[in-house]
């Protein structure tokens, strides 16, 4: 992974893996909005790094923030095997027609009855 990206905020210039452990840290001490912050500006900077989004994924649940969290562990998985994404996007949208389908069904044997 290329860490070497930088961007300056403030005067002051970081790069990816600057970013992801200023994260890191912010995890350890509990501060996990800021945590948040941090990965998301690294993500910016590197969008196919795998491990900022699983970080971020484990702050988000931190947060009780579950479908922000399930999104970026979807996007871990997804990112650390491209050549699985089309796959795995195919199951996805599976599932999600799978539950509108339960869920329409569901609706017409209850207004049946």
């Amino acid at each position: 992974m290329d860490d070497t990206k930088e961007t300056k905020k403030g005067g002051q210039t970081a790069s990816i893996e600057d970013l992801k452990n200023k994260g890191n840290e912010c995890v350890k001490d509990g501060k996990f909005i800021e945590a948040v912050l941090h990965y998301t500006q690294a993500i910016k900077l590197d969008p196919n790094n795998y491990v900022l989004y699983s970080n971020r994924s484990l702050a988000f649940l931190k947060l009780d923030q579950h479908y922000l969290s399930l999104q970026d562990a979807n996007e871990t998985v997804l990112t650390k095997i491209p050549m699985k994404k089309k796959r795995f996007q195919r199951k996805r949208q599976n599932i999600a027609k799978r539950k509108r389908d339960n869920d329409t069904s569901k609706g017409k044997f209850n207004s049946n009855y």
